[in-house]
């Protein structure tokens, strides 16, 4: 899933981040007799006119993510020239 927040610094971006993940780690449910619990990881990536070339940051995007996934609870933004 991917969504796009116009016109804010990354700082701004990075705190709704750790705000999404609070709430849905604070999500759990039951099924025959266990506890579980959900877990995300966020990418993050900025969009400039300089780089707006879908591919590649949907490529630093996705690396983001997957650091994020290393690294449980954090959310990380990829940085593009």
């Amino acid at each position: 899933m991917s969504f796009t927040l116009h016109g804010i610094a990354v700082s701004s971006g990075i705190a709704i981040g750790h705000a999404i993940l609070r709430e849905i780690g604070a999500a759990q449910f039951d099924c025959a007799g266990h506890t579980f619990r959900i877990g995300i990881s966020i990418g993050l990536v900025t969009i400039t006119r300089r780089n707006d070339d879908l591919d590649l940051l949907m490529a630093a995007a996705d690396q983001a993510c997957y650091k994020a996934k290393r690294d449980p609870g954090h959310v990380v933004a990829a940085h593009l020239d």
